[in-house]
């Protein structure tokens, strides 16, 4: 799922501030985007925190 949604060039761990602006702009229910960053940063090998989940769900 998550593949689908994110353009391919941010399918990098180092595009992880890339990725949030990303989420954080979509049309999207902010626990919805709050699960894409989760199954992007396990994608990555990256550990999520609150910080990145509070800039992804842009409430």
């Amino acid at each position: 799922r998550v593949i689908a949604v994110f353009p391919v060039d941010l399918l990098e761990p180092d595009r992880l501030d890339d990725a949030i602006i990303f989420l954080a702009g979509l049309p999207i229910h902010p626990e919805d985007r709050k699960q894409l960053l989760l199954e992007w940063c396990q994608l990555m090998g990256i550990a999520i925190d609150r910080d990145m989940v509070e800039r992804a769900r842009a409430e």
